[in-house]
């Protein structure tokens, strides 16, 4: 006999409080939902001049579109009038009236059964019970925190929405979010993360909780989501209100997850990054990705993980960058004992080089080429000839170390190349003139070694091996004329000149 949502609240009085029920425990419980036209409803079915009538039906005009009162709630003290000379059928009637006038607390009625009971009345009373609305609802809040978990929750510590729940009633979402986060291990951080974004999705932080709260529980289940592949971090790290510290924690992610093509795409042999597949491209756009990669190469190399930095600048398409850090690695491995690290960085600078500076264009030498650092791929090129001379040098390859020297300009051949090579020292790129000092020695070593060898040939009275015992002596004079001009290191002077003194 009634319409649908009435109907539905029937049922469920006819099966919680019996099927005798009275029609006021319908309506109280329409009430309780906040449908004052499924209570109107109900009313007119029994009784349609009662008293309550006129208020039920002003009151259903008002009802949102989304069927519930509290859309377009009223004062409603302002319309059912004073105390009357009524006797009530049963406590749910007694209730109903209580609930229209608004001026009176029935938390304590019988009616009131269960804790969403009370936070429900505890609202509608704070919200139409007076002028001071804010302050009643933040003293039902209070109330609800000053009995905290265990009054709630009893003996078992595992049910933390039983405190949650009136938590939430209340409209205490930071105070809910928290102690579901600290509550319940991993799972209550994936549900207060989770409820976090669903109370805020927009992230403006102004009512659920502060913005260090809702970026405490991203960071801390995207580390946790994120263990076994980084992506899925991702979805939780970009929603980080503070945009600062979203890119920290997104660079981070980067550089410790080692995850770099999942997150950044690939590299094309041109030196183009391919990004439809990242995951980051499905957040930011291209130039953006680019910087976040370029930035964790940065922390890459602060943690002393130059190699994931060496990726990172190559996948950044940051290749300036990348030119810059195999020369500082080409440099300060130059005279190493650590042969395996030593080749690793040539076999990455050779790789380099044979892709982006033979004959044909790249994205990579185009972009060093706009960069107008034409300075540091002359470097680069330079430190790979003495990396090979050092390798040479190493392998006691005499003879075909010196011409490298030599093609490079590095070693005088007459008393005016000393002073044209000591005035161009000063030009010399710094990571150059680091080097310069070892280059000097390893010159001299050669020069030193080319003489006992060819002194201690069978012919060696014969005038052409004279000639070049000669010839190599006096190299090894403008070597040390030039280190002297130079003002090289005093270790340094000390072995070349004692080299030279043993050239007899």
């Amino acid at each position: 006999k009634y319409p649908r949502n009435a109907r539905l609240v029937a049922t469920f009085v006819s099966l919680s409080v019996g099927s005798q029920a009275s029609k006021w425990a319908t309506i109280y419980y329409c009430l309780r939902c906040g449908d004052f036209v499924s209570a109107r409803d109900v009313l007119i079915a029994h009784d349609r001049g009662h008293m309550l009538m006129g208020a039920l039906d002003m009151y259903s005009k008002q009802q949102g579109p989304k069927g519930c009162f509290w859309d377009e709630a009223t004062n409603l003290a302002e319309n059912i009038g004073g105390e009357m000379a009524y006797t009530y059928q049963d406590d749910f009637e007694k209730a109903c009236w209580s609930l229209l006038k608004g001026n009176e607390e029935i938390t304590s009625y019988p009616v009131v059964e269960t804790i969403e009971d009370f936070i429900y009345f505890s609202l509608w009373h704070a919200i139409f019970g007076g002028d001071r609305a804010d302050e009643a609802l933040a003293s039902v809040g209070e109330k609800i925190r000053n009995l905290g978990p265990s009054h709630f929750q009893g003996q078992d510590s595992t049910d933390c929405w039983s405190y949650v729940t009136p938590l939430l009633l209340s409209q205490q979402y930071r105070s809910a979010i928290s102690h579901l986060a600290n509550a319940n291990a991993k799972e209550g951080l994936l549900q207060a993360t989770h409820l976090c974004l669903f109370l805020d999705p927009a992230n403006d932080l102004g009512v659920t909780s502060s913005q260090n709260l809702a970026s405490s529980l991203l960071i801390k289940f995207a580390a946790y989501v994120g263990q076994e592949n980084a992506s899925s971090a991702l979805p939780y790290l970009v929603r980080i209100p503070d945009y600062d510290l979203k890119r920290q924690k997104i660079i981070e992610l980067i550089v410790d997850s080692k995850q770099f093509s999942e997150l950044g795409g690939d590299i094309s042999v041109d030196g183009v990054r391919q990004g439809k597949r990242a995951s980051l491209d499905k957040y930011f756009p291209p130039k953006e990705v680019c910087d976040l990669l370029d930035d964790a190469s940065q922390l890459a190399y602060e943690r002393n993980n130059t190699a994931d930095a060496l990726l990172l600048l190559n996948l950044a398409e940051r290749y300036v960058g990348l030119l810059s850090l195999l020369n500082k690695k080409l440099s300060s491995l130059l005279i190493t004992d650590n042969v395996e690290e030593k080749q690793f960085w040539f076999n990455q600078s050779m790789e380099f080089n044979n892709w982006h500076f033979n004959s044909r264009r790249t994205h990579a030498s185009e972009v060093l080429e706009a960069s107008n650092r034409g300075d540091l791929i002359n470097v680069f090129k330079t430190l790979l000839k003495l990396s090979d001379f050092f390798n040479k040098l190493l392998h006691h390859d005499f003879e075909h170390a010196l011409p490298i020297l030599e093609e490079l300009y590095f070693i005088p051949r007459s008393n005016d190349e000393v002073t044209a090579r000591a005035e161009s020292y000063d030009s010399m790129d710094q990571v150059l003139q680091e080097v310069f000092p070892h280059v000097m020695l390893g010159a001299m070593q050669v020069m030193y070694q080319l003489f006992q060898r060819t002194k201690h040939r069978q012919d060696n009275n014969n005038i052409n091996t004279l000639d070049s015992l000669n010839r190599l002596k006096g190299r090894a004079a403008l070597l040390n004329s030039l280190s002297g001009m130079l003002n090289l290191p005093y270790d340094i002077q000390s072995q070349m000149t004692n080299m030279e003194a043993q050239m007899v």
